[in-house]
Order: C-alpha cells, then structure tokens, then sequence
C-alpha cells in the first residue's frame, strides 16, 4: 500500500544550517544569505540547494582568497530574477549535461520513476552504436538529478530526484 505523506518547507533555521553547512561558514555569518534564500525558496529543500548553486555560478555567491570570506550582496541577490520554479533550474542543470548522460536519462525515463539496472543493461546491450548509457549515469548521481540504491549482487536501482527530471 501507498501512504501519502506531506512534507511542510523547512523553516529558515534549517535553510540557515544548510547554508552554513554548504559554506562551511558560521551559522551566524550565514543568517542574512540564509534569510534570502528561504524567502525565495519558501523553504523547499530541492529548491535551496539549487538556489545555492545558482547563487554561486552566477557570481552572486563568491569566495574572497583575499579576505578569507564568503562575499554576496544582498540587494544584488534580492533583486535577482531567480525563478520559483525548481523546474527550470532542473532543465538549466540539464541543458549542461554531456549528450551521453542525457540519453541514459532519456532512456531511464522510458522505464519510470525507478529502473533497474538490469533493464538498464539489457537495453544498453541491444541498442545500436550507442554509448554505455549506465556508465553516463554516474555523472548524473554527482549532479543529483538521481541516486542509485544497490540492491546487492550485482543489482541496482536507479531513482529520478524528482519528476521533472524523468518528463
């Protein structure tokens, strides 16, 4: 049986240890970024984490060897166009993958949710000039668009984070 749970946003404490934690920052140095990113995050913990990484990728989260400091600014951040969607940062993430790592998402996502690795194998070894496609996965467990659970002698599943990614 399938039982529904719901999930509340974290509170801004918990995005400012997830803040702090990431940065390896004091929580107390973390507190004015944290507050941003919770407000933009509405708490969502996909959302914080790619926030974060948006953050710093577009030079709105910087480290100062100078200084020894994190440095932002956080009008810069709040004025931001950031989008609410975890959507499109998922499809920015995405659009940077190399063509063999998507086409083993693309092939995952035939299969569902979770695929096996044997099924995965099986059409690895039927297609055509193609790419190990389960090889090309490993890059997209370091991104966390999946995770890979094993099962034990040779067997694994592999797990979209989360649905936009599989569509």
């Amino acid at each position: 049986t399938l039982e529904e749970i719901h999930l509340e946003g974290l509170s801004s404490d918990d995005v400012n240890d997830l803040v702090s934690e990431a940065l390896c920052y004091p929580r107390r140095l973390t507190r004015s970024l944290s507050n941003l990113i919770h407000q933009k995050s509405t708490g969502n913990p996909l959302f914080v984490k790619e926030l974060l990484n948006s953050l710093a990728t577009g030079n709105l989260l910087t480290y100062s060897l100078s200084r020894h400091r994190w440095i932002w600014d956080e009008d810069e951040i709040e004025v931001k166009s950031v989008s609410n969607e975890v959507a499109d940062l998922l499809t920015y993430r995405l659009q940077r993958l190399p063509e063999g790592v998507l086409s083993g998402l693309q092939v995952m996502s035939c299969f569902g949710q979770n695929v096996s690795l044997d099924i995965l194998a099986h059409v690895r070894d039927n297609m055509r000039g193609s790419s190990d496609i389960v090889a090309g996965l490993d890059l997209a467990i370091e991104e966390l668009l999946i995770t890979k659970a094993d099962l034990g002698k040779r067997s694994a599943v592999y797990s979209f984070v989360h649905d936009t990614i599989q569509t």
